[in-house]
């Protein structure tokens, strides 16, 4: 499966468009272009401009031709997600995504007020008010999910064992909280039960008296 970075180049060279050409229509520097072709951009902002500009839909250049999900790849290639109208991408719901930093009490990422960036929302998540969409941290989830993989997260829904899941923690600092992506093995009265890949041997427990919530990733995405 091709990255954003291909599916982007491709684009902009089926267009007939040189990088200082797509770049002047996005008001951006043919830098930031090279830069999003070559993967060295690893969160490009014109996401959704890019695709307009190019006359692609946003969800084929997020996705490709396959949406990955925790039920498997969602297959787009007999729908014509590539060629989307645009009437569908301007009307497409987008996820803000919080700023983040490392160093949480319990080796999460504090989510800070502050939208750093939207992204393109989950098919299936279009109309689940509360979705959410947050990067990926660190490497702790590899291989499942890598650094700065976009993560898509329904909450409210119910939870079992063996779930990937965001985890919010209030860590009594007002509107700060912390994140950690987990895969669930248990929820208790009194404690929630997790393991990162990294270390899937080792069992962590949490008092669910500083667990705001478990809510469970429904989807992924890597740039």
């Amino acid at each position: 499966m091709n990255t954003l970075s291909q599916r982007l180049k491709e684009a902009r060279e089926q267009a007939g468009l040189s990088q200082a050409a797509l770049a002047d229509r996005l008001r951006t520097t043919q830098q930031a272009i090279q830069q999003a072709e070559t993967g060295k951009s690893k969160r490009p902002r014109y996401l959704l401009e890019a695709a307009k500009a190019l006359g692609v839909s946003v969800e084929w250049l997020m996705y490709g031709d396959l949406v990955r999900s925790t039920e498997g790849f969602q297959d787009y290639r007999n729908t014509n997600v590539k060629e989307a109208p645009r009437s569908s991408q301007e009307g497409m719901r987008m996820l803000n995504v919080h700023e983040s930093k490392l160093g949480g009490p319990n080796g999460g990422a504090i989510i800070l007020p502050d939208v750093c960036d939207t992204v393109p929302c989950l098919p299936q998540l279009t109309a689940v008010q509360k979705a959410y969409a947050v990067y990926m941290y660190d490497h702790s989830m590899a291989p499942r999910f890598r650094a700065s993989d976009v993560l898509y997260v329904q909450p409210g829904v119910p939870v079992k064992a063996g779930d990937d899941v965001v985890i919010k923690l209030d860590i009594g600092s007002g509107d700060l909280y912390e994140l950690l992506v987990v895969s669930l093995r248990d929820v208790t009265a009194q404690n929630v039960l997790f393991v990162s890949y990294s270390d899937s041997q080792k069992r962590i427990s949490l008092s669910r008296n500083f667990v705001t919530s478990v809510d469970k990733i429904v989807g992924s995405t890597s740039f």
